[in-house]
């Protein structure tokens, strides 16, 4: 199975991280990738890092009003991989220390009333499953992750580095969800929502599958037991969308 795939959106990060469920599951998936090693974890991260870079330079060649912070974020995700490097020689005894984690700037959520951008590049910044948005959220949850790994494993400044990481990158997504228009009214939110959770149910159903005709034992357990809560996310938003609309 792919890292990604399917539509992964991320409300539940709260707003401030746009249509996801809590970032919970998120982590959960990332567990399945990363490990105990802080080596190995750190290697991962700087790849992931790599491809952000690479992934917010394509869309910003694109040459939309989105560019500038594209290439901020870009640059942004640059450093990170300095950063993680002079912590991959410090863990490994290569010289060096941790470094400190980013400075990160508090960003709020900017409602608008319709999207900024429509078709495929509206798509591409919010809802695709490599968006840019996804890929915040997944480096998100990733770095959480490495970073609970690194307090367990007695390595605080290296659990400094990457819950400030972990920050930046909600920095990150919330700075793209304003310049795309993300957050729109309290209906078409929901609507959105309703729809990416579908795409969820979906696509751990297929994962399920997927891993059961695999012969895993473990996997599929755990696939459905997270589309088994997008379902009851899915009805909780599709209430509340019908008593936004007066309907029962």
């Amino acid at each position: 199975m792919p890292r990604r795939s399917g539509h992964l959106s991320i409300l539940h990060l709260g707003q401030s991280l746009h249509r996801t469920r809590g970032g919970s599951h998120e982590i959960t998936l990332a567990g399945l990738y990363s490990g105990t090693d802080n080596v190995a974890n750190l290697q991962l991260a700087i790849r992931q890092a790599q491809q952000a870079a690479t992934a917010y330079q394509g869309w910003a060649a694109q040459g939309s009003a989105a560019a500038r912070e594209l290439l901020t974020v870009a640059t942004r995700e640059t450093a990170a991989v300095n950063l993680l490097t002079q912590a991959l020689n410090a863990v490994q005894g290569k010289g060096g220390s941790v470094p400190a984690p980013p400075a990160v700037q508090p960003v709020q959520v900017e409602a608008s009333a319709q999207p900024h951008y429509s078709g495929a590049f509206y798509n591409d910044l919010t809802c695709a499953s490599n968006s840019a948005l996804e890929t915040a959220a997944w480096n998100w949850a990733q770095y959480q992750f490495d970073a609970k790994t690194a307090v367990d494993t007695g390595q605080p400044n290296l659990a400094q580095l990457l819950s400030g990481l972990a920050a930046q990158e909600v920095q990150n997504f919330t700075e793209l969800s304003n310049v795309a228009g993300y957050a729109n009214s309290n209906a078409m939110n929901l609507q959105a929502s309703i729809a990416s959770e579908q795409g969820a149910i979906d696509m751990y159903g297929q994962y399920a599958t997927q891993a059961q005709q695999a012969g895993n034992t473990t996997l599929p357990s755990t696939f459905r037991s997270i589309m088994g809560d997008e379902q009851g996310h899915h009805q909780t938003f599709t209430t509340e969308l019908q008593q936004l609309n007066g309907r029962p």
